[in-house]
Protein backbone atom coordinates (compact mmCIF):
# COMPACT_ATOMS: atom_id res chain seq x y z
CA UNK A 1 0.00 0.00 0.00
CA UNK A 2 2.89 2.37 0.75
CA UNK A 3 4.21 2.04 -2.82
CA UNK A 4 0.81 3.02 -4.15
CA UNK A 5 0.75 6.12 -1.95
CA UNK A 6 4.27 7.06 -3.05
CA UNK A 7 3.36 6.46 -6.69
CA UNK A 8 0.31 8.72 -6.38
CA UNK A 9 2.34 11.43 -4.66
CA UNK A 10 4.98 11.30 -7.39
CA UNK A 11 2.30 11.40 -10.09
CA UNK A 12 0.69 14.43 -8.40
CA UNK A 13 4.07 16.21 -8.19
CA UNK A 14 4.71 15.54 -11.87
CA UNK A 15 1.26 16.77 -12.84
CA UNK A 16 1.79 19.93 -10.79
CA UNK A 17 5.18 20.55 -12.42
CA UNK A 18 3.75 20.07 -15.90
CA UNK A 19 0.89 22.45 -15.15
CA UNK A 20 3.44 25.00 -13.93
CA UNK A 21 5.42 24.49 -17.13
CA UNK A 22 2.28 24.97 -19.21
CA UNK A 23 1.64 28.31 -17.49
CA UNK A 24 5.27 29.31 -18.04
CA UNK A 25 5.10 28.37 -21.73
CA UNK A 26 1.81 30.28 -22.15
CA UNK A 27 3.32 33.42 -20.61
CA UNK A 28 6.38 33.11 -22.83
CA UNK A 29 4.16 32.65 -25.90
CA UNK A 30 2.01 35.67 -24.96
CA UNK A 31 5.12 37.85 -24.58
CA UNK A 32 6.90 36.43 -27.64
CA UNK A 33 9.76 35.08 -25.53
CA UNK A 34 11.94 32.36 -27.03
CA UNK A 35 12.31 29.25 -24.87
CA UNK A 36 15.08 26.66 -25.04
CA UNK A 37 14.47 23.51 -23.06
CA UNK A 38 15.75 20.02 -22.58
CA UNK A 39 14.23 17.17 -20.64
CA UNK A 40 16.48 14.47 -19.27
CA UNK A 41 15.29 11.48 -17.31
CA UNK A 42 18.34 11.23 -15.05
CA UNK A 43 17.20 7.98 -13.51
CA UNK A 44 16.95 6.42 -16.97
CA UNK A 45 20.15 8.07 -18.17
CA UNK A 46 22.34 7.17 -15.20
CA UNK A 47 20.42 4.43 -13.41
CA UNK A 48 21.22 1.80 -16.00
CA UNK A 49 24.93 2.59 -16.36
CA UNK A 50 27.38 0.32 -14.61
CA UNK A 51 29.56 3.02 -13.13
CA UNK A 52 32.54 0.71 -12.57
CA UNK A 53 32.56 -0.08 -16.31
CA UNK A 54 32.18 3.61 -17.17
CA UNK A 55 35.19 4.61 -15.06
CA UNK A 56 37.27 1.74 -16.47
CA UNK A 57 36.44 2.80 -20.04
CA UNK A 58 37.23 6.42 -19.25
CA UNK A 59 40.67 5.36 -17.96
CA UNK A 60 41.17 3.11 -20.98
CA UNK A 61 40.50 6.05 -23.30
CA UNK A 62 43.11 8.09 -21.46
CA UNK A 63 40.80 10.48 -19.67
CA UNK A 64 42.59 12.20 -16.79
CA UNK A 65 42.05 10.72 -13.32
CA UNK A 66 40.90 14.14 -12.12
CA UNK A 67 38.04 14.08 -14.63
CA UNK A 68 37.15 10.50 -13.69
CA UNK A 69 36.99 11.54 -10.01
CA UNK A 70 34.80 14.54 -10.94
CA UNK A 71 32.49 12.21 -12.85
CA UNK A 72 32.27 9.90 -9.83
CA UNK A 73 31.45 12.83 -7.57
CA UNK A 74 28.73 13.97 -9.97
CA UNK A 75 27.10 10.58 -10.50
CA UNK A 76 27.41 8.89 -7.11
CA UNK A 77 25.42 9.97 -4.06
CA UNK A 78 24.06 13.05 -5.78
CA UNK A 79 20.66 14.65 -5.58
CA UNK A 80 19.41 16.51 -8.62
CA UNK A 81 16.99 19.41 -8.76
CA UNK A 82 15.41 21.23 -11.66
CA UNK A 83 14.72 24.94 -11.43
CA UNK A 84 12.50 26.76 -13.89
CA UNK A 85 12.24 30.43 -13.10
CA UNK A 86 11.49 30.46 -9.39
CA UNK A 87 10.04 26.93 -9.32
CA UNK A 88 12.27 24.19 -7.89
CA UNK A 89 11.48 20.48 -8.08
CA UNK A 90 11.91 18.04 -5.26
CA UNK A 91 15.24 16.27 -5.20
CA UNK A 92 15.60 13.04 -7.11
Amino acid sequence: MENTKQDLEQKNRLQTKFLQLKIYWKKAWDHNVEIHQIFVDFQEAYGSIRSDKLYAMMARFGILNKLIRLTKATVENSTYYVKIGTIMTDGF
